[in-house]
């Protein structure tokens, strides 16, 4: 069997712009926001994050979102970013 795999670029790249990305991901979301240069195609983003925020309400605020975050067990959480106006 063969299995076609996409990364996160491709997909935006393809088929972007959207209005809102949620992502839960167990963990990979700091590589996938990282290596991302296409999360300037959303006015909203949801992340629930494993193993602390780290640098993610850095970069999105570097990249013109407002940042919220809720942390409810441990080391895991929801961070909450909004766009005002989309660029």
């Amino acid at each position: 069997m063969k299995l076609l795999i996409y990364s996160f670029n491709c997909i935006l790249g393809e088929y972007g712009p959207f209005d809102v990305m949620k992502m839960d991901c167990e963990g990979c979301e700091y590589d996938a926001i990282s290596e991302s240069n296409h999360i300037n195609q959303f006015r909203q983003i949801l992340i629930e994050y494993h193993n602390g925020r780290r640098f993610l309400p850095g970069l999105l605020k570097e990249n013109g979102f407002n940042v919220r975050s809720t942390r409810f067990s441990g080391k895991v959480g929801y961070i909450y970013a909004k766009r005002t106006e989309r660029e």
